[in-house]
C-alpha cells in the first residue's frame, strides 16, 4: 500500500492509492498520523484521495479520513459516535477561517456573538444547540490543547466575565462537539466543547508555514496580516522545537460621531490588532516517553465598539415621556436626529466616549505521553492559564436615560459616565489519564483524575458625579465620583475522578458507560459601594463581604452503537450540567420589596447546578467507495433547575439563582460527496428550538404590582439554525495547480419576545428585535507554485447587510425609548492570501 503526496484543491495532502477504507487493524497508523500531523483534512468540504490520475480506477478514489482525538484516542470521525466538526488547518485558510467566529459560522448548531451594543467587542457569548448561558458559568467548554479556558460566573450585579479564544494560526485543527461532554470534559461542557488543537513539535523532519494576507473592506478600511511558523529537530529523534509568530491588523467600518452633533470624530473606528506567538519543544526521553512543554502569547487590543446608531421609525416623532427621579429637564436631548444611513454603508457610532478593551492571555502547559507495558498509556497535562482584560464603557446612555426619564445624552456635553472594567483569570488545571491503546481489544478502557484551582478577579467602576443620588439612596459615592464600584475575587477548586468503558458485546455491537463525579468549592471576595450598591465602600459595614458554597455532581453516560466497515449507528443518553455558584448580598434597600414580593428577605447566598439529560440517535454512512458521506443526528435535552438572572426592577440589581425548566429538540446533517475526483461538494445543515416548561413570574413593578408573566409553560424561548453549502473545484493552469473554492451560509436565530416584550429568559435589559435569517457567500480562486498557494478572495461577496438591532430602556418600568443600535455583518471584503508551506 502506498503513499505519495499531491497538491490538491490548492493545499499539500497525503493520498492513498488503490485503497478505499484503511484495514480494520490499522488505528495505529492513525495515532501515528495525528502526532506527525499528516492529516489535516476537515470535515467541512473534504478533500479527495487519489484525485491525481484522471484514468485512475473508480474504487481509489475517495474521501479523506479525518482524524479527531475527541473521545480522548486518535480514531477517525466516522469511526466515533459522537457528533463533531473538525477543521484542520490546510482547509482553515482555504475558507479564509481567522477566529472563533468563522468556527461558529461553518458549525451547523454554534451561536456565537460578540459587543450587542453594550461595551467592547471582547465581550462575547457562545452556545451549541441552544444551550446558552444567560447566567452563571459557561455551558460550552472551550479547550486550547487539553487545557479549559472557559470562564466562570462570579457575581450577577457587577460580573461581566466572558471567554477569550486563540486566534487560528498554526492551529493543527479545531473541533466542534456537540451534546454534553461531562463524562471526559467535566463541568462547562453542558451543551458541547470546542477543542483548538496547536500544532505539535517534530523531532525527525523540520517544516515551515507561513501567511500574510492584505484585503480591503467595503465601506472601511483596510486590513493585513504576516505569521510565520516552523519547527525542526534539534537533536535527530530526541529533541525538537515547534515555535511561531503572528500578527494581524482588521480595519473598522463604523465611525465614532458626536451624538450632538453628528460630526466624525474618528473615521472606521473599531479596528483591532493582534499579536501572538508560541513556542513549543518535544523531548522524547526514551522510546516510549515523550514530554513536550509549550507556551503560548497573545494580545488583542479593540479600539472601537462595532454597533452603531441606527435611525428607527421613532425619528421626528414624540418619544415616550417617562420622567425619571430628576427628570425631565427643559434641555434633554433625544437622539431622534437622522445621523449615519446605515442601509447606505454609513455607521455611526454615538456614545460619547471610545470603548476600547485589551486582552492578554498566556498558557504555559507541560504534556507527558508514557507508553506503558500491557497495552497501556499514561497522560498528564499539567497547565496554567492566565488572562488579562480591561475595557471602557460609555454608561451614558443608562446612567442619563434611568435619571433623566427623557433624555438619553445629557444635556450638557461635558456631563461623562464612564465605566471602567477590568478581569484577570488566573487558572492551575492538572489531568492524568491511563487508558488502554490496543484498539482491537473487546474491551477499551479510560480512567482519569482532574484537579483545578482557578481564580477570576473582576471590577466595574461606574463614575456619575452628575445626579444626586446621595439624596435618594442616602449613600455617598464611592470614592468621591462612582455610583457603583464593584471587585470580586472568586476562587474555584475542582477534584473530578471519571472513567469510560467501550464494550464489543458481538461483532459490531458495543456497549459504552462513562462516569464522571466532580466536587467543587467556591470562595469569594466581594468589595462594593455607592449608591446603588448600598453602602460605603468597600463594604456595608466598613470591610469586604465573604462566603462560600460547596457541591458535587455525578455525571452518568450510557450508549450502544454498532459498526460494520461502512456505517456506524449510535444511540445515546447522556447527562450534562454545570457547576453552580454564590451570590453577594444585596444591601441596597430600595430592592427591599422585590425580595418581599420573591418571599426573601435577603439574596441567597448560593446557587445549585443545573443539569439536564440528552438522548441522540446518529449515523454515520461511507457509501460509493468512500466518494460519499453522511452523518446525521437527532436529539432532545430536558434542561431542569436553569441557572438564571433574577431581577429586581427597583434597585437594577439582579442575583443568580436556579429557576425554570425547558426542552430542547433539533438535529444536524452533514454530506460530503465526490461525484469526479476534480469536484468536492459539502453541506452541513442544523436546527434546534428550546421550549419551557415551567411558568415563571418576575417580580412586580409599580404598574404591574402582581408581577408580569416573563414565561409561560410551553412558551418558545428560541430557535435557529444553519446551513452550510461549498464546492472546491481543481483544474491545471500551464500545469500549476489550480482551485475554486465557494461558500454559502444561511443562518436563522431570532431572538423570540415574550408578551411583556423582554427578550431574554429572565432579565434582558433592552428591547430586542426579532432578527431575520439571511444567507452570505465566499469565494476563493488559487493556484499553487512550487510551495506556495496564492489566492485571490472575496468574502460576503454580494455585501449582504443584515442589522441585528436593538432597542434601550429607560425608567423603573423598562419603557422603550426612541434609540436603536445595532451590529451587522462584515461588509464585503476581498483580498489576497499568500501561504508557503514545506
Amino acid at each position: 500500500m502506498g503513499f505519495g503526496s499531491q497538491s490538491i484543491t490548492g493545499v499539500f495532502v497525503k493520498y492513498k492509492q488503490n485503497s478505499g477504507l484503511r484495514p480494520a487493524g490499522s488505528r495505529s497508523s492513525l495515532r501515528r498520523a495525528v502526532q506527525g500531523g499528516a492529516l489535516t483534512a476537515v470535515a467541512l468540504g473534504l478533500v479527495p484521495i487519489g484525485s491525481q490520475a484522471q484514468n485512475a480506477p473508480r474504487q481509489s478514489v475517495g474521501l479523506e479520513e479525518i482524524v479527531v482525538t475527541a473521545t480522548r484516542r486518535s480514531e477517525s470521525v466516522q469511526d466515533i459516535p459522537v457528533s463533531v466538526v473538525a477543521f484542520g488547518k490546510q482547509q482553515m485558510d482555504v475558507q479564509g477561517v481567522k477566529a472563533i467566529d468563522d468556527i461558529a459560522r461553518l458549525s451547523p448548531s454554534v451561536q456565537f456573538s460578540r459587543g450587542g451594543g453594550f461595551g467592547s467587542d471582547l465581550g462575547n457569548a457562545i452556545s451549541i444547540r441552544g444551550m446558552g448561558a444567560v447566567a452563571g458559568p459557561a455551558t460550552t467548554a472551550v479547550y486550547i490543547d487539553d487545557t479549559p479556558t472557559q470562564v466562570g460566573a462570579t457575581i450577577a450585579s457587577g460580573s461581566f466575565t466572558d471567554n477569550a479564544y486563540p486566534m487560528l494560526f498554526d492551529i493543527d485543527r479545531v473541533e466542534v462537539l456537540s451534546g454534553p461532554q461531562g463524562t471526559l470534559f467535566g463541568s462547562g461542557s453542558e451543551g458541547g466543547a470546542v477543542r483548538f488543537i496547536q500544532s505539535a513539535p517534530n523531532m525527525s523532519d523540520s517544516s515551515m508555514y507561513s501567511r500574510t494576507e492584505a484585503s480591503a473592506t467595503t465601506y472601511g478600511a483596510p486590513s493585513y496580516e504576516a505569521g510565520i511558523a516552523g519547527g525542526a529537530p534539534i537533536i535527530q529523534d530526541k529533541l525538537g522545537f515547534r515555535a511561531s509568530v503572528w500578527t494581524r491588523h482588521t480595519g473598522g467600518y463604523v465611525d465614532l460621531a458626536s451624538p450632538y452633533t453628528g460630526q466624525v470624530l474618528n473615521s472606521n473606528n473599531n479596528y483591532q490588532d493582534a499579536i501572538s506567538a508560541r513556542l513549543a519543544l518535544g523531548w522524547q526521553v526514551t522510546d516510549g516517553l515523550m514530554v513536550t512543554p509549550s507556551f503560548y502569547y497573545q494580545r488583542i487590543k479593540s479600539n472601537g465598539a462595532g454597533s452603531f446608531y441606527f435611525p428607527s421609525d421613532d425619528v421626528g416623532k414624540n418619544p415616550v415621556m417617562v420622567p425619571g427621579p430628576f427628570g425631565p429637564t427643559p434641555d434633554s436631548v433625544w437622539i431622534n436626529q437622522p445621523y449615519g444611513d446605515p442601509q447606505n454603508g454609513k455607521y455611526v457610532d454615538l456614545h460619547q466616549l471610545n470603548q476600547p478593551a485589551t486582552q492578554t492571555m498566556k498558557l504555559s502547559a507541560v504534556k507527558v505521553e508514557w507508553a506503558l507495558p500491557n497495552d497501556m498509556e499514561l497522560f498528564s497535562n499539567t497547565s496554567y492559564y492566565e488572562r488579562d482584560q480591561k475595557g471602557t464603557t460609555d454608561f451614558a446612555p443608562l446612567e442619563v436615560a434611568f435619571w433623566d426619564g427623557t433624555s438619553i445624552w445629557p444635556a450638557d456635553p461635558t456631563w461623562l459616565f464612564p465605566g471602567h472594567d477590568k478581569q484577570g483569570n488566573e487558572f492551575f488545571t492538572q489531568e492524568v489519564r491511563l487508558q488502554s491503546t490496543n484498539d482491537d481489544a473487546r474491551l477499551k478502557w479510560l480512567v482519569g483524575v482532574y484537579y483545578s484551582d482557578n481564580e477570576t478577579t473582576d471590577s466595574r467602576n461606574v463614575e456619575n458625579t452628575h445626579y444626586p443620588l446621595e439624596m435618594i439612596f442616602g449613600v455617598p459615592l464611592a470614592d468621591g465620583i462612582y455610583s457603583f464600584k464593584n471587585t470580586t475575587s472568586l476562587t474555584e477548586k475542582q477534584k473530578a475522578v471519571f472513567g469510560q468503558a467501550d464494550f464489543r458485546v458481538v461483532g459490531g455491537l458495543i456497549a459504552t458507560l462513562g462516569l464522571r463525579y466532580s466536587k467543587f468549592d467556591t470562595d469569594w471576595v466581594n468589595s462594593e459601594g455607592g449608591p446603588i450598591a448600598g453602602g460605603d465602600w468597600p463594604g456595608p459595614s466598613g470591610h469586604p463581604e465573604h462566603g462560600s458554597a460547596s457541591a458535587s455532581v455525578v455525571i452518568p453516560k450510557y450508549m450502544l452503537s454498532y459498526k460494520t466497515d461502512n456505517t456506524l449507528t449510535y444511540a445515546s443518553a447522556t447527562k450534562g450540567f454545570r457547576n453552580g455558584g454564590v451570590n453577594a448580598p444585596i444591601n441596597n434597600p430600595a430592592c427591599g420589596p422585590d425580595l418581599a414580593a420573591l418571599g426573601l428577605t435577603a439574596v441567597p447566598g448560593s446557587y445549585d447546578p443545573d443539569k439536564l439529560w440528552s438522548y441522540e440517535l446518529g449515523t454515520k454512512l461511507q457509501m460509493l467507495d468512500r466518494r460519499l458521506i453522511v452523518d446525521a443526528a437527532v436529539f432532545e435535552y430536558d434542561w431542569s433547575d436553569m441557572i438564571s438572572n433574577q431581577a429586581l426592577t427597583r434597585c437594577t440589581l439582579s442575583y443568580t439563582t436556579n429557576i425554570g425548566s425547558a426542552r430542547g429538540r433539533g438535529f444536524e446533517l452533514a454530506l460530503q460527496y465526490l461525484p469526479i475526483p476534480e469536484l468536492t461538494l459539502g453541506m452541513n445543515v442544523g436546527y434546534h428550538k428550546l421550549e419551557s416548561t415551567q411558568t415563571i413570574r418576575a417580580t412586580p413593578s409599580d404598574t404591574n404590582p402582581l408581577g408580569a408573566i416573563q414565561v409561560k409553560d410551553g412558551q418558545l424561548l428560541g430557535d435557529g439554525g444553519r446551513l452550510n453549502a461549498n464546492l472546491q473545484y481543481t483544474f491545471n493552469v500551464s500545469d500549476l495547480d489550480a482551485y475554486f473554492r465557494a461558500d454559502y451560509n444561511y443562518n436563522r436565530s431570532p431572538t423570540l419576545l415574550n408578551e411583556e416584550g423582554t427578550a431574554s429568559f429572565i432579565t434582558d435589559s433592552r428591547r430586542l428585535f426579532e432578527t431575520p435569517g439571511y444567507g452570505t457567500g465566499n469565494v476563493r480562486l488559487g493556484v499553487n507554485v512550487g510551495n506556495w498557494d496564492l489566492s485571490i478572495f472575496s468574502n460576503n461577496v454580494t455585501n449582504k447587510q443584515v442589522f441585528f438591532k436593538s432597542r434601550a430602556t429607560v425608567g423603573f418600568n423598562s419603557y422603550p425609548t426612541s434609540v436603536v443600535t445595532a451590529t451587522t455583518l462584515l461588509p464585503r471584503t476581498y483580498g489576497l492570501t499568500a501561504v508557503y508551506r514545506y
